[in-house]
């Protein structure tokens, strides 16, 4: 799990993962399934696409957001935060767009 996590806003490699680890690709995926109740792919994605949140509250472009996040494309990227958040990112995004001028607030002493 603390691979995925570390692994920021890309894609995790399974192979790679499994081989810095010394054990086999369908071992690991098995073993973190039975562990943490998903599949690490699965886990992978829905950080990823929790992620992308905070990139869309600050008003950030979908195409840019998706490819960041290496979705393959926009339609890809949408389709999925829809799946997930029963809404379009760019729906969610405009919940914010009130904030996106606004200056933010360092550490002002009261």
């Amino acid at each position: 799990r603390q691979k995925i996590l570390e692994a920021e806003d890309k894609q995790i490699n399974l192979k790679d993962t499994a081989d810095q680890l010394d054990c086999h690709p369908s071992q690991l995926s098995r073993e973190f399934r039975r562990l943490f109740g998903i599949a690490p792919y699965k886990f992978s994605f829905l950080l990823r696409l929790a992620k992308t949140r905070s990139w869309l509250r600050r008003g950030q472009n979908l195409a840019d957001v998706a490819l960041n996040f290496e979705f393959s494309d926009q339609s890809h990227f949408t389709r999925a935060f829809r799946q997930v958040y029963q809404m379009t990112p760019n729906y969610y995004r405009n919940l914010y767009r009130d904030l996106w001028d606004q200056p933010t607030l360092h550490n002002h002493a009261l």
